[in-house]
């Protein structure tokens, strides 16, 4: 009698837990198909660009990103990306690398290569620029 009596209020405690999982994995997914925020990446791969007065052998080696809003941007953007590359290799070229090395640096290229893109989408659709390498290397 103890034995079926124990069983049985196990069995509903372990009832009691699946139902609570269930219903929180239920209002997660709801959750989380109510999210409309999704981005796209375009990427500029494989920038390698010599800085202003840079010693021999002095390179940035770069692979930018774009966080964009809509699909259509892609598109926008890879008709561009001749345009983009040397808008960015014109950017750095035109900086020394002591004006690149920094994260304060980072953030301003970051910054100035936003303003670079953002006039040729739609007001708001350019959400940011990530910095997928970065590199300043020397070879010697």
């Amino acid at each position: 009698m103890f034995r079926n009596l124990f069983t049985r209020k196990w069995c509903g405690f372990h009832l009691g837990v699946l139902l609570l999982l269930f219903i929180g994995v239920a209002n997660a997914a709801s959750s989380m198909t109510d999210d409309t925020s999704f981005s796209y990446i375009f990427k500029i791969e494989d920038l390698i660009v010599k800085p202003l007065r840079a010693d021999k052998g002095q390179y940035v080696f770069l692979n930018v990103a774009f966080e964009v809003k809509k699909r259509d941007n892609l598109k926008t953007l890879q008709k561009l990306s001749m345009k983009l590359r040397r808008g960015i290799s014109s950017l750095i070229k035109s900086k020394t690398v002591r004006q690149l090395d920094s994260p304060a640096d980072k953030q301003r290229l970051r910054n100035e290569i936003f303003d670079l893109v953002e006039p040729h989408l739609a007001r708001g659709e350019l959400v940011d620029v990530y910095f997928i390498d970065y590199i300043i290397q020397t070879v010697r």
